[in-house]
C-alpha cells in the first residue's frame, strides 16, 4: 500500500508540474498572437504614417516652391505689403506717409500662396512628428514580439510544439487515473483483508466459547455421577442420578 501510495504521489506530482507547464504555455502562446497583432497594426500605422509624410513633406516642398516664385516674380509687391505709413522706404529711406498701394490681384495671390506655404508646413510638421511616433511605437511592438517569442520558446523547450505538451499531459493524467485505481484496489483489499481477519477472529472465539461450555455441561454431568445412588420418594427406591446411567 505504501509502494502504491508513494507512485500515485508521483504521478500525481507529474501531472500537476506537466498541467502548469502547459498552462503557462498556452498562456504565453495567447500573448504572442496578441503581439503578432500588435506589431502587424503598429507596421501597417508606421508604413500609413511613412506614405503621408511623404505626401505632405512633398506638397509643403510645392507650396514653398510656389511662394518663393511669387515672391521673386512680385518683389516690390512682396516687400511693399508688409509696409505701412510711418515705416521707412526700403530704397530712399523716407519715412512713408501712407502705406504703399500694392496691385490687388498680386496681393491676393501673394497671400493665398502665403497661407498655403503655412498650412503645407504645419501638415509637414504634424505628420513628421506621426511618423516618429509611429516608428518608436512599431519599433516597441517588435520588441514584445521578440521576448513573446523567446518566452514562448522557453516554455516549450524539450518539446516540439505546444501539441506533444498537451499530449504529454494527457498521458500524465492517465497514468495518475491508472494510480489512483490501484490504490483504490488496495485500500480495497486491505479492507476485505481487515474484516475476513475480523470474521475468523470472532469466529474463533464462539468456538472457543461454545467448546467452554460443553466442557463446562460434561464436568458438571461427570461430577454429579460420582454419586450414583440416592432414595426417590417415600418408597426409598434407589435410583442412578445419572441422566444417562
Amino acid at each position: 500500500a505504501a509502494a502504491v501510495d508513494r507512485a500515485l504521489n508521483d504521478a500525481s506530482n507529474a501531472a500537476l508540474e506537466a498541467t502548469n507547464r502547459l498552462s503557462s504555455a498556452e498562456g504565453l502562446i495567447s500573448q504572442l498572437a496578441d503581439a503578432e497583432l500588435e506589431a502587424a497594426a503598429r507596421a501597417e500605422h508606421l508604413k500609413t504614417a511613412q506614405s503621408v509624410n511623404e505626401e505632405t513633406t512633398r506638397a509643403a516642398q510645392t507650396a514653398q516652391n510656389e511662394f518663393t516664385r511669387l515672391t521673386a516674380a512680385h518683389a516690390a509687391a512682396s516687400l511693399a505689403e508688409r509696409l505701412k505709413a510711418g515705416d521707412p522706404c526700403p530704397v530712399c529711406h523716407r519715412v512713408l506717409e501712407s502705406a504703399p498701394e500694392i496691385d490687388e490681384h498680386v496681393a491676393e495671390s501673394l497671400a493665398a500662396s502665403r497661407q498655403r506655404d503655412e498650412i503645407c508646413r504645419e501638415e509637414a510638421d504634424k505628420a513628421g512628428a506621426t511618423l516618429a511616433l509611429a516608428a518608436a511605437e512599431s519599433a516597441a511592438a517588435r520588441r514584445d514580439l521578440e521576448r513573446a517569442r523567446a518566452a514562448v520558446a522557453g516554455a516549450l523547450e524539450g518539446v516540439d510544439d505546444v501539441d506533444r505538451l498537451r499530449h504529454r499531459v494527457r498521458t500524465l493524467e492517465d497514468a495518475k487515473t491508472l494510480q489512483i485505481e490501484a490504490q483504490s484496489a488496495a485500500r480495497q483489499a486491505v479492507e476485505t483483508a481487515a474484516a475476513a481477519e475480523s470474521d475468523a477472529r470472532v469466529g474463533v472465539e464462539r468456538l472457543v466459547t461454545t467448546l467452554a461450555n460443553k466442557t463446562k455441561a460434561h464436568d458438571e454431568l461427570t461430577a454429579d455421577c460420582e454419586a450414583p445412588w440416592v432414595i426417590v420418594g417415600d418408597l426409598g427406591v434407589r435410583a442412578s442420578a445419572c441422566s444417562w446411567a
